[in-house]
C-alpha cells in the first residue's frame, strides 16, 4: 500500500497516481467512513457531507453506506463484494485522532485488477477542517482522474489530423483568466477562473464537409458575473442575467495546443459592451 503524509495547509489533495483508475471506470461506490475516535452522530454527518460532494463529480456515485460500516471495517468484516466489477471503484475514508490537536484522514480507493488500493493521508489541526476542506479534496480526485485518463489515452497528433475526446481529456490552462481547465473523457468538464468562479462545460468534436475537425466547448452552468472579469463589476452583474452561454471553438494546432476563438461579452476601450468572438488558446499541462 502506498502512503504519504501531506501538510494540513496544502490546498489540493492528490488522491490518484497514474495507474489508479482503469480506463473503463464508470462509477464509484461510496462505503462511508470508519473511525474509532468520532462520535456516531458526527460520523454520520461527515459521511453525508462527503457523499453530497461526491455526487457533484462527473461519475455515477453509488451510495453503499451501512450503519455498521465502521465496526465491520475494524473487525475485518467489511463487505465490498457487490462492487468488484471492472468499471467500479470502491471509495471510503478512515479518520483517526493523533492527539488532542491533530486528526488524520486516509482516503482509500480500490479498483478492479489492483491488489493494493491507492491511499492518501492528510493531517488536520481540527475535525472541523476535515468538513470544511472536503470539497477541495474531492475535487482533486476529479482533476487527477482526468489527467490520468489523458495520459493513458494520449495518441500522436502532429497537426490537423484526427483526434478524440480521449486524447483531449486532462488539465489545460489559458494563461489569461482561467487558472484551471479540466476536460473529462465523457465530454464534460469544468473551468476555474483566477477570481475563484467555477463553470461547468460540455465538450464536443465536430467534423465539417471537408473532414476537418473542431472542438466545441459550451458553458452549461448558470451565468455568473465573475465569468466576465474584463467588464466593470456592476455592469457584469446586470448583463450576466441575460447573457448567452460562453462558447469556445478550437482547432488542434498541434499536440497539446487548442487555438481558436471564444464568444463572450467584451468591453471596448470606449466602454461599450457587446458579445464578440475573440482569440483564445488553451495549452495542455
Amino acid at each position: 500500500m502506498k502512503r504519504r503524509l501531506i501538510p494540513a495547509l496544502a490546498v489540493f489533495q492528490i488522491l490518484l497516481i497514474s495507474n489508479a483508475f482503469p480506463k473503463s471506470l464508470a462509477q464509484i461506490d461510496f462505503y462511508g467512513i470508519a473511525s474509532k475516535d468520532t462520535e456516531k452522530n458526527m460520523l454520520s454527518m461527515t459521511e453525508d457531507i462527503f457523499f453530497a460532494q461526491l455526487k457533484e463529480l462527473e461519475y455515477t456515485i453509488n451510495d453503499r453506506r451501512s450503519e455498521n460500516f465502521s465496526e465491520d471495517f475494524f473487525s475485518g468484516n467489511a463487505d465490498f463484494s457487490q462492487s468488484e466489477k471492472p468499471d467500479t471503484g470502491i471509495f471510503y475514508a478512515v479518520i483517526s485522532k493523533i492527539d488532542a490537536a491533530e486528526w488524520k484522514m486516509e482516503l482509500v480507493l480500490k479498483t478492479h485488477g489492483h491488489k493494493e488500493p491507492e491511499t492518501e493521508n492528510k493531517i488536520y489541526n481540527s475535525y472541523y477542517k476535515i468538513l470544511m476542506e472536503s470539497k477541495t479534496s474531492l475535487r482533486g480526485i476529479v482533476e487527477n482522474l482526468a489527467k490520468t485518463s489523458g495520459e493513458e489515452n494520449k495518441t500522436e497528433n502532429n497537426g490537423a489530423g484526427s483526434f478524440s475526446l480521449e486524447n483531449l481529456a486532462g488539465n489545460w490552462s489559458d494563461g489569461k483568466f482561467l487558472s484551471k481547465i479540466v476536460i473529462m473523457r465523457g465530454g464534460r468538464g469544468f473551468v476555474i477562473f483566477k477570481n475563484g468562479a467555477s463553470m461547468n462545460i460540455s465538450v464536443k468534436i465536430e467534423q465539417d464537409e471537408n473532414q476537418a475537425q473542431s472542438v466545441k466547448i459550451v458553458q452549461t452552468s448558470g451565468n455568473n458575473a465573475s465569468y466576465f472579469p474584463e467588464i466593470d463589476r456592476q455592469k457584469a452583474l446586470e448583463l450576466a442575467m441575460t447573457a448567452e452561454p460562453i462558447r469556445w471553438t478550437f482547432k488542434m494546432e498541434k499536440t497539446g495546443i487548442l487555438s481558436g476563438t471564444v464568444e463572450t461579452l467584451v468591453q471596448s476601450e470606449s466602454g461599450k459592451i457587446a458579445r464578440k468572438s475573440v482569440f483564445a488558446q488553451w495549452t495542455k499541462n
